[in-house]
């Protein structure tokens, strides 16, 4: 009898156990988006004539576990669900989190440009409306517009990370970093293959005997004349 009530005393301590492995802290935090329009569907890509998945509601809260290659829409499944429920745009849902952050789950829906968007560990979230350059300078040719609100991935910066390399849509390009929102670090992203070494500007030191000899003749120069 002894013998059964310590097992039994076992499995209730484990069991006790459980909460707090379920409370881990290092367990993923799990983004959340609100649906504030009436109704609305998930659609099977991110596009607003796709086939519907389901229908969401006012009020609903929903997953978001991806972003598309604007980040426009998000990729949603239902609280405590592991499959995904669809898409749906982030015109319909309120969200608290930076979208940047949210994995990208699909790169070729809606792209327009020849750029395939390959792996990346960064993305951006655009400000203000950007120019797209072709290199990595302010007077670079430019090849497109970026606009506001929009999240893309990031592929490479230059050497001081004040422009970076982005792809917009199937188009590559460059955009001032002073027009990203700044949620992390831009020099923790790779500097691009092939840039020319940074240039460093000659300061030309003038040997201090001769701004002297500048100093005095300009004193001579002012000083008026008897």
């Amino acid at each position: 009898m002894q013998k059964i009530i310590g097992f039994a005393l076992f499995i209730m301590c484990c069991v006790g156990l459980l909460p707090a492995a379920a409370n881990d802290d290092s367990a993923p935090l799990v983004q959340q988006v609100q649906v504030f329009v009436d109704s609305a569907f998930t659609r099977v890509v991110p596009l607003p004539d796709a086939k519907p998945t389901a229908s969401v509601f006012e009020g609903d809260v929903l997953e978001a576990i991806g972003r598309n290659a604007d980040g426009t829409w998000f990729e949603v499944r239902r609280r405590n669900h592991a499959y995904s429920l669809g898409w749906i745009s982030t015109k319909m849902v309120s969200n608290n989190f930076n979208i940047e952050f949210l994995p990208l789950t699909d790169s070729t829906t809606g792209i327009t440009g020849s750029d395939p968007i390959v792996e990346s560990n960064f993305a951006a979230y655009i400000n203000i409306e950007s120019a797209l350059r072709g290199g990595p300078f302010a007077k670079s040719p430019r090849i497109g517009i970026v606009p506001f609100g929009v999240v893309i991935p990031v592929m490479a910066r230059n050497w001081d990370a004040t422009r970076i390399q982005v792809n917009y849509l199937g188009v590559a390009g460059w955009v001032s970093a002073s027009n990203l929102r700044p949620s992390y670090d831009f020099m923790q992203i790779p500097v691009a293959p092939g840039l020319p070494p940074p240039q460093n500007l000659e300061v030309q030191v003038i040997p201090p005997e001769i701004q002297l000899a500048q100093l005095n003749r300009l004193r001579d120069y002012l000083m008026p004349q008897n």
